[in-house]
């Protein structure tokens, strides 16, 4: 993570103000890079959608469980992972979308915690194979295809300006850092050794052209993952 050295912005003799976070296309951007807020946000108009929906679908019972687990795939994931291919994804992150979407299926089937159900049986009883953590990487994976193919394909290769400066401590993970992670399967060490750290953006690149390509290794890349979950 690199830090800028503060600077004003004038435009026709305004001084613009600074802010630290603000609203783009639904999703919240702050200055340090984080995805933290935008989670926040998503998890809050999450539980909001949810919450509306208890009296008129997820506590009739003459809905049957099929349809209100679509409802709840078509209605609350899709608002819960808006945005979500740009995240900065933390493994506190990944652990509270799980509990959040396992506490909804648990309401949804009228499944509390006493009788001792597994998560993974909760997902097969709703019939849904990837858990959100495994969705979010998938479509991560598929952005990362799409900006591949879109010129110029030079915006992936800025380098920081020399006026910048690493933050102190541990470097927060950002997006590019989570894509070369999510390559590795098919990439990696054990195929490049140490040359990864520098050539795994070349090979993102000649993988990211053929489209049909690209799409299969992505499937092998979330199959694979799901076969070592289970």
């Amino acid at each position: 993570m690199y830090l800028a050295k503060p600077f004003s912005l004038t435009v026709n003799q305004v001084q613009l103000e600074k802010i630290n976070r603000f609203t783009y296309l639904g999703s919240q951007r702050c200055a340090d890079g984080s995805s933290d807020a935008d989670f926040q946000q998503r998890i809050q108009k999450a539980q909001t959608v949810f919450a509306s929906l208890w009296k008129p679908l997820w506590n009739r019972r003459e809905v049957n469980v099929r349809t209100k687990v679509r409802s709840y795939l078509a209605l609350v994931r899709t608002v819960l992972l808006y945005g979500c291919e740009t995240w900065s994804v933390k493994l506190q992150h990944e652990n509270t979308l799980k509990v959040f979407e396992h506490t909804c299926l648990r309401r949804i089937l009228r499944v509390q915690l006493r009788h001792r159900i597994s998560n993974a049986d909760i997902r097969r009883m709703c019939n849904i194979q990837r858990d959100v953590a495994l969705t979010i990487k998938e479509r991560r994976l598929k952005w990362l295809g799409h900006v591949l193919r879109k010129p110029p394909r030079q915006i992936l290769l800025v380098e920081p300006i020399s006026s910048w400066k690493r933050r102190q401590g541990g470097q927060r993970k950002n997006g590019w850092n989570l894509a070369k992670s999510d390559l590795e399967p098919i990439g990696g060490f054990r195929k490049f050794g140490h040359r990864w750290l520098t050539q795994w953006l070349a090979f993102a690149e000649q993988l990211g052209e053929d489209r049909t390509t690209f799409s299969k290794k992505v499937s092998k890349i979330i199959n694979t993952r799901r076969g070592g979950n289970a």
